[in-house]
């Protein structure tokens, strides 16, 4: 057969020259006839892997929060900001943020919800997860107190933080504005420091961060 002769499939000699028998002059196979590959082992039970599923999941939101909540630096505008309390000390949020501060609400449980979050409230249509801040915080078990009160933000998640107490409307210069202290480092929603003239210092947190960090896949 010369080289420019077309192969017909029905020819033996062509089934030959695919198979790499001794006909094409290729090795002969070391596989025996009807062999097939060994098993890969038993698998694991059903259980096991939708748990192992579940573990890569949490690990996967994980990064997706420490991809999201990046250092940034300070606000540089002057701005109004609500002071509140939580976890025994005092807080600043932007006012913009708060849609509304309400009494506490027996939450509605959250399926696969971060140990922060005490469930869900109704807001109109809405159903807005419901963080405790303090445990947030100090990271603590969540709990239910009675006598806290809900800040519902909306920047741009709609969510309710649980706090302790709410004090005043502060306007905040720039200037007197620094990063966070050491300590709270770990909460990347609290941007800056506030050193009012009068002394002291309050935390200044982002509501979109917070919310970031609860649904990081909506970022």
């Amino acid at each position: 057969m010369s080289s420019s002769e077309p192969i017909d499939s029905t020819d033996p000699r062509a089934c030959a020259d695919r198979s790499g028998s001794p006909a094409s002059g290729g090795a002969p196979s070391s596989e025996p006839e009807g062999a097939h590959p060994a098993p890969l082992g038993e698998l694991p039970p059903e259980e096991e892997l939708l748990a192992r599923i579940d573990e890569l999941d949490a690990e996967l939101r994980s990064l997706r929060r420490l991809t999201l909540l990046a250092p940034e630096p300070p606000p540089t505008d002057p701005f109004e900001a609500l002071q509140f309390a939580a976890d025994g000390r005092w807080f600043l949020i932007p006012i913009d943020s708060v849609r509304e501060v309400v009494e506490m609400v027996r939450p509605q449980p959250m399926v696969d919800a971060p140990p922060f979050v005490l469930g869900t409230i109704r807001f109109g249509p809405l159903s807005v997860p419901l963080i405790d801040l303090g445990a947030r915080l100090s990271e603590r078990p969540a709990a239910l107190r009675p006598d806290d009160v809900l800040l519902l933000l909306d920047s741009p998640r709609w969510i309710a933080l649980a706090v302790s107490e709410v004090r005043q409307v502060v306007h905040v210069q720039p200037d007197h504005l620094a990063p966070p202290p050491a300590g709270l480092r770990s909460a990347p929603f609290i941007v800056a420091t506030y050193a009012p003239r009068e002394g002291g210092t309050l935390p200044v947190l982002s509501a979109d961060r917070v919310g970031r960090e609860l649904c990081p896949d909506d970022a």
